[in-house]
């Protein structure tokens, strides 16, 4: 919870790298990720230009059921665009 919480912080500041390593830290470390994680990893890494990274955040979001889907499918759509037409910054 505390990774995902500093991870939320970081999003809030705009402070994206930071947030990646925290909602990766919390994804890892949990045997049930929170979709809200992943959307916030996909969020994160888009903000960073990091296309690809997004969109696999994105789609692991997208086939949770539940509230989230929805928006985490439409991310995982615009991430893959973006990664098609953009360049992704470096890690």
């Amino acid at each position: 919870m505390a990774h995902s919480g500093l991870g939320l912080v970081y999003v809030r500041r705009q402070k994206y790298a930071e947030a990646i390593s925290e909602l990766e830290q919390s994804i890892k470390i949990d045997p049930t990720p929170d979709p809200v994680n992943f959307y916030l990893l996909g969020l994160s890494n888009q903000r960073a230009s990091h296309f690809e990274d997004a969109a696999a955040a994105f789609t692991k979001c997208g086939a949770i059921p539940g509230a989230m889907q929805q928006t985490c499918q439409k991310g995982a759509e615009e991430a893959k665009k973006l990664a098609s037409t953009q360049l992704s910054a470096p890690k």
